[in-house]
């Protein structure tokens, strides 16, 4: 019966009312001067036709039912070692030509296509190195004697753009570059080849810019729309001038121009789905969020493939997140992921690794909003679909398996399941460690990512020396990669660094943590003058700890300086309407509640405390879950100041209203929160006790004590 069952599909689609087209083409290796490929299979995603494989000569012959000409065709292309060129890696898109018009697929091998892709990566890299050196050059005026405050103000806010630019264009790179080495040439016009070519073989943006002039592209648009013969494939050559000018105008920091010829590619050809993916995607990297939004919600839905849908959802979800518009979040990354659902039972292969994306997503969107029970099921769904990955294609899929199991460490330790978060971790170490090995560049950052969790984790249960060793070699990994690229990894050193300084408080080894935390507040002090935005919270934080270990140390002049610091950045952060600047901002004012207590200032520790408690309640209106536990922390901070001044009806208030917060958050988490519920009840049984109030003293002791 199998053997049968192809004929018995031709047969129903010449006898069925159905339309039915042929469809004939040819694949070119263009790897090997764009000759035939043979033995590259072909998965029709419309027409219910069988897969094919190209013969001898590259070719192949499907029939497509209820597809008529100029309907959207979806075609997954795959051959061990080879990549499809063009928008898509495996799938390939285009609208059904007329009559017996054939059509040309082309592809490359793996390793043509990452030799293209590192010499486009190393041009982008030397007009990153160019710009580096123009902003030190601003950076160097800046300590001129002969700089107004206005010319020194203007200068700061040029060295700040600069420096956005610079990390917009960096974090892009790789994708630039995948999105130049996938373009046909063969399918280009002349002239942008030529460009292309001295862009790969010179590191030369500028020269083949200057190859690709605005005039040029408007120019060979106009010619080929007077044209007759050839007006289809030149067209498609015309469309995709504006994107190669686009993107070759990202990678020389152009990002207004590059817009402006993405949006005329979208203009001429809005069925592009491509261009249209990749457009948004770009907004969304220059941090357009609400103009990213209002992009894909303009997109005529209904005529997207499902695959087309879940791929405009995803994304809508990413800006969202980003936006901190947590529901709209979670209802585009559902639809997204009930999508890939759906096309994964109907055709496991192609639409595993994005549905395996929408989980990840959806899991750390739970997680953020601490919806610790959802974020698990959907991590955990996230892993197995990559553990099967893996078992059959380990070699593309193990870094995706690392990243499910570093993103479940991070879960399991965040709700105090140490075990389960240490075995996570451990494995993940171990798979980043192995692919780290063979490819040091690209997976050491995640391997040190990784080191790092696994040392606040060890930190968490005491572990020191592990935690300790841990710490050491992620500094280790990120010192080596800091001196071959300080902009992009410098962050990521003052990170271990500020948790190792963490660590060695802990233990009391004071002049190692005082040690770690200068070298950290070193670097971010740095990164922070030309990108403000970007390090202030980072700076902030680090600064915080130095002052508690001054604190600690009865060095009370030093920590309040180091505290005064950390309370300007955030409410500089506040004014510039960073996300988590109110959350960086009520945090300092807390650790200066608890100080100025300290060393009796307690005018000025109340002051603290209330403008902290207030940024926590207006933060909880928004989001519960995720602040209710620092707001119960401060309320309980307040109610002992209050107590401690003799202020007893304040201090019960403060007390009952953080254990009200620490019962709620402990039904839903009791391993997390119950400690601090104990806490907090101790303290109002002390407050009970000096007040004579023996029986309600009583009860909180003991309700304490069962904790």
């Amino acid at each position: 019966m199998r053997r049968l069952l192809p004929f018995m599909l031709l047969a129903a689609c010449f006898a069925s009312p159905l339309v039915c087209q042929e469809l004939r083409g040819v694949v070119l290796n263009q790897s090997n001067d764009s000759q035939p490929e043979a033995g590259v299979k072909l998965t029709f995603l419309v027409g219910n036709a069988n897969p094919e494989t190209t013969n001898g000569s590259g070719l192949f012959h499907a029939r497509l039912s209820g597809v008529t000409d100029g309907d959207p065709v979806e075609i997954i292309v795959q051959k061990e070692g080879f990549v499809l060129l063009g928008p898509d890696e495996t799938i390939f898109r285009m609208n059904m030509p007329k009559g017996q018009e054939s059509i040309r697929i082309a592809i490359a091998s793996r390793e043509a296509f990452n030799n293209l892709k590192a010499d486009y990566v190393i041009g982008i890299e030397k007009r990153l190195a160019r710009a580096e050196r123009e902003r030190q050059s601003l950076i160097n005026r800046l300590g001129e004697d002969a700089l107004d405050d206005n010319e020194r103000k203007a200068l700061t806010r040029t060295i700040s753009q600069q420096s956005q630019e610079i990390e917009t264009l960096r974090s892009s790179k790789e994708e630039l570059a995948q999105q130049l080495a996938r373009i046909d040439l063969d399918e280009a016009s002349g002239f942008a080849r030529n460009a292309l070519k001295k862009f790969q073989e010179d590191g030369d943006v500028e020269g083949a810019l200057a190859m690709m002039t605005a005039e040029r592209v408007d120019e060979f648009w106009e010619n080929v729309s007077a044209q007759e013969e050839e007006v289809k494939r030149a067209k498609i050559q015309g469309i995709e001038n504006y994107m190669i000018r686009a993107r070759l105008l990202a990678a020389d920091f152009a990002f207004a121009e590059a817009d402006s010829m993405y949006r005329k590619a979208i203009g001429k050809d809005s069925s592009n789905f491509q261009n249209i993916i990749e457009y948004g995607e770009f907004l969304h990297k220059q941090h357009e969020i609400l103009r990213g939004i209002e992009f894909y919600k303009q997109i005529r839905f209904s005529s997207l493939t499902s695959v087309q849908q879940a791929t405009v959802m995803n994304n809508l979800g990413n800006l969202y997140l980003d936006g901190k518009r947590f529901s709209a979040a979670e209802l585009a990354y559902e639809e997204a992921l009930a999508l890939r659902r759906e096309l994964v039972s109907s055709d496991s292969t192609a639409h595993v690794p994005s549905f395996a994306i929408s989980l990840s997503n959806l899991g750390n969107l739970h997680r953020e909003n601490k919806r610790y029970a959802a974020a698990e099921s959907a991590y955990k769904e996230a892993l197995a679909v990559r553990r099967e990955m893996v078992s059959s294609n380990p070699g593309a899929y193990t870094f995706d398996l690392a990243n499910s199991l570093n993103n479940l460490g991070v879960l399991y330790s965040d709700i105090r399941r140490f075990t389960e978060a240490e075995s996570a971790y451990e494995e993940a170490v171990g798979l980043y460690r192995e692919l780290a090995s063979n490819n040091f560049a690209v997976y050491s950052p995640s391997l040190a990512m990784s080191l790092n969790n696994l040392g606040v984790l060890y930190s968490d249960i005491q572990r020191f020396v592990e935690a300790e060793s841990a710490y050491d070699e992620a500094v280790g990994i990120r010192r080596e990669l800091a001196l071959s690229n300080p902009a992009a990894y410098s962050s990521d050193l003052a990170t271990s660094l500020n948790n190792l300084g963490v660590l060695y408080s802990d233990v009391e080894r004071f002049v190692e943590a005082e040690s770690a935390y200068d070298e950290a507040v070193g670097i971010l002090r740095e990164l922070a003058l030309s990108n403000p935005a970007a390090y202030s919270s980072d700076l902030l934080q680090t600064l915080r700890n130095l002052g508690a270990l001054y604190h600690r140390n009865k060095r009370y002049s030093a920590a309040e300086s180091a505290f005064d610091e950390a309370l300007y950045l955030g409410r500089e952060l506040v004014l510039s309407n960073s996300p988590a600047s109110a959350h960086d901002l009520a945090k300092s004012l807390n650790n200066l509640g608890v100080f100025y207590s300290d060393i009796e200032r307690f005018a000025e520790s109340e002051s603290a405390y209330d403008e902290a408690v207030g940024l926590y309640r207006e933060l909880a209106l928004s989001n519960r879950a995720a602040y209710l536990p620092d707001l119960a922390y401060t309320l309980n901070n307040l109610g002992k100041l209050y107590r401690d001044n003799r202020r007893y009806g304040k201090a019960e208030s403060a007390f009952d209203e953080a254990i009200a917060l620490r019962r709620e958050l402990a039904l839903s988490n009791p391993a997390a929160y119950s400690p601090y519920l104990a806490s907090s009840l101790n303290n109002l049984g002390l407050l009970y006790s000096e007040n004579e109030g023996l029986m309600e003293a009583g009860s909180a002791y003991n309700e304490a004590i069962a904790l």
